[in-house]
């Protein structure tokens, strides 16, 4: 291909992403890891039967949690780059820029750390009662690795936070958010867009928080214009939770008692608050990077079967809670 002939497809490259863009994307990162994890219980199976061992010594072997924990963020990542080239979309539909307000992101900084404390405490309160009176099995560590040294708390930053903060800001704060506002309003689509980012998860104690940190990533690649600024939001969230983990410093006792409910709801009240006094007087409720609307009449037949796929996930994940 000659050079003329790159710039002639440069200038055919679509800016923007639609609803359904982000519908049919959103089916594949709903869908994959799922497929990948089967692939995964497949191999540790295989070996766990060429070796004479047990396969829980398998899944549970350094060797095996660290590729399985890597699965997911690198998915992603790969649907939106394939999904971008495929369909000949510009990379600047996902908002993501070069240069960054310094301004935004101090106050990225500040969100994440209030947005962390503030909504921590309510999803402690929720996994509570998601133990003491739905009987429901809790998962107690991050991704099953050791945390006992500050290599391993390094390599889980990595892992949990670094990775977790590119990969699924790129496509669902990137690729699903920026679609969803093309033909729906800023609200609608960060709304949406958290309920798909906490249905990904695929786990009734995973629904809650990614929901809520959902709403103010999304909130924040809106108004600064810029998804690096969700980025920094969402690693410096998953930093801190990897930080008290290596610390070993639980919230869980208080939730046991009754007026840690009424801190943990105040909190929260008080997060979103504070979001909304700084989005008001601070941020002027303005964006940086308007997106030029088409409203469509029907949403795409994606966005329907993206939730009902992500919701039929989650209630089998909780049957088999239940009865396995």
């Amino acid at each position: 291909m000659t050079k003329t002939d790159k710039q002639k497809v440069q200038a055919f490259k679509r800016d923007f992403y639609d609803n359904d863009d982000s519908s049919k994307a959103y089916v594949f990162a709903v869908l994959l890891p799922y497929v990948l994890t089967f692939a995964f219980s497949l191999i540790a199976s295989a070996i766990a039967a060429g070796n004479s061992e047990k396969y829980a010594q398998v899944v549970s072997s350094v060797g095996f949690l660290i590729p399985f924990a890597i699965c997911s963020p690198i998915v992603f990542g790969a649907i939106y780059f394939l999904y971008t080239k495929a369909f000949n979309i510009s990379w600047k539909a996902s908002t993501i820029k070069n240069k960054m307000d310094w301004k935004d992101a101090l106050i990225s900084v500040g969100v994440a750390v209030v947005a962390f404390f503030g909504t921590y405490t309510f999803v402690n309160c929720v996994n509570a009662f998601l133990g003491d009176v739905l009987h429901y099995s809790l998962a107690t560590d991050l991704a099953g690795l050791p945390l006992d040294n500050f290599g391993w708390f390094v390599l889980q930053i990595v892992l949990l936070a670094v990775l977790p903060a590119f990969c699924e800001e790129i496509l669902f704060r990137g690729l699903v958010l920026q679609g969803l506002r093309k033909n729906f309003s800023d609200r609608t689509a960060i709304l949406l867009s958290a309920l798909m980012f906490a249905l990904m998860h695929g786990d009734l104690q995973q629904l809650v928080y990614p929901f809520l940190i959902g709403l103010i990533l999304g909130w924040i690649a809106v108004r600064s214009g810029n998804i690096i600024n969700s980025m920094i939001v969402h690693f410096v969230n998953n930093f801190l939770v990897v930080l008290f983990a290596y610390i070993n410093f639980d919230f869980a006792p208080f939730a046991n008692v009754w007026w840690y409910y009424i801190v943990a709801l105040v909190a929260l009240v008080a997060t979103f608050a504070l979001i909304f006094l700084l989005d008001k007087f601070v941020l002027k409720g303005k964006n940086k990077n308007d997106i030029e609307k088409e409203p469509v009449q029907k949403p795409s037949v994606f966005l329907w079967v993206g939730l009902a796929v992500g919701v039929i996930v989650l209630v089998l994940r909780i049957i088999t809670k239940y009865v396995g």
